[in-house]
């Protein structure tokens, strides 16, 4: 199962963004989405993944330990790790 999380709570209970929505449904996914804080049932994940480095340090405050932590970019060797926000 795969989930999307905030760290904060600016855009709880809105849709996805309509450009991801097109992305999306370009592809065949779904697109029913409704933007969430974070919880425990996301912090207990067998992987979070972190889109930058201040997520990454809110996340390891959170208790979530480093062998279940990544940072989003860290999945390509050619990118950057670090996106800005």
């Amino acid at each position: 199962r795969v989930t999307s999380a905030g760290t904060g709570h600016w855009h709880e209970g809105e849709p996805a963004d309509r450009r991801a929505g097109q992305v999306l449904r370009g592809h065949g996914y779904p697109t029913a989405h409704c933007a969430a804080q974070m919880n425990d049932d996301h912090l207990a994940a067998d992987l979070v993944v972190a889109l930058g480095r201040n997520h990454l340090r809110m996340l390891q405050h959170e208790g979530v330990p480093a062998e279940r932590l990544r940072l989003l970019r860290s999945f390509d060797p050619r990118s950057g790790a670090h996106v800005d926000d």
